[in-house]
């Protein structure tokens, strides 16, 4: 995880602005604000992966449904899954896969359970528009340090 001086800024300026964040800190408790920093919050905002493995777009397929789809739609999909990892925060590939799975589609349903998930507090600082540039980071008490020192 490379957090860059800006990053550092930014995570100083979230716990300045979280009350129970702030607390941890204060009272010195740093292990508890990584823990709480690297978990997700009871409401949490939701963040794209852009690395879903070949093996785990396969396993969202659904074969009957599968089995229904026209041959360019076949042909979108083995173009979208050649390319491992799958990049869900690409809107070219989110538009090809819902070209082919309707929402209504339990494989549709399984790919977005794979493809987006709860983002962490540390990931939410990050997030711009649904994707966070440290996606599955999580943080420790000397870069925390490095954090509320900046």
């Amino acid at each position: 995880m490379n957090f860059s001086a800006s990053d550092l800024l930014a995570i100083k300026n979230a716990v300045n602005a979280d009350q129970t964040a702030l607390a941890d800190w204060t009272a010195g408790n740093r292990g508890n604000l990584c823990a709480y920093l690297n978990a997700v919050p009871a409401t949490p905002q939701m963040v794209t992966r852009k690395d879903v493995s070949n093996a785990e777009l396969f396993a969202c397929l659904v074969p009957s449904e599968v089995a229904t789809l026209a041959q360019w739609q076949q042909t979108i999909l083995q173009l979208t899954s050649a390319a491992a990892p799958i990049d869900f925060t690409n809107a070219s590939i989110a538009a090809g896969l819902v070209s082919i799975f309707p929402p209504t589609t339990q494989t549709y349903k399984n790919l977005m359970a794979v493809a987006q998930r709860a983002a962490t507090r540390l990931e939410a600082i990050f997030l711009s528009n649904g994707v966070s540039s440290h996606y599955g980071d999580q943080i420790d008490v000397p870069t925390l340090i490095a954090a509320m020192g900046a």
